[in-house]
């Protein structure tokens, strides 16, 4: 296994404890939250301050685009609430601490 394998799974571990969307929850798969954590990933080394990847990480979540496929294949838009940017405070506190992880 890749360091950046085990960065991924330590990230990913964090995202499905939070479940920021609420779709395990309602029984979707992990690999929902896949770009996301990838978008992620390379700002936990960067950040210099919980603030910073707070910010980062409210900014993907919302900005999470989902399709649902209709019958024929066709793919439309579907509304997701994000919920409040303090709610993610938590997780970005958590991706933070990982930041030790990222420096190597």
């Amino acid at each position: 296994m890749s360091i950046t394998d085990i960065r991924y799974n330590l990230v990913q571990a964090v995202v499905k404890r939070h479940d920021p969307l609420g779709l395990l929850a309602k029984g979707r798969p992990l690999e929902q939250y896949d770009s996301e954590i990838t978008a992620i990933m390379p700002k936990i080394g960067l950040a210099m301050c919980v603030e910073d990847l707070h910010e980062y990480v409210y900014f993907v979540f919302a900005n999470k685009l989902f399709c649902i496929k209709s019958k024929n294949g066709a793919e439309h838009p579907m509304n997701v609430v994000v919920g409040r940017k303090e709610d993610y405070r938590q997780l970005a506190e958590q991706l933070f601490h990982l930041r030790e992880f990222f420096y190597s």
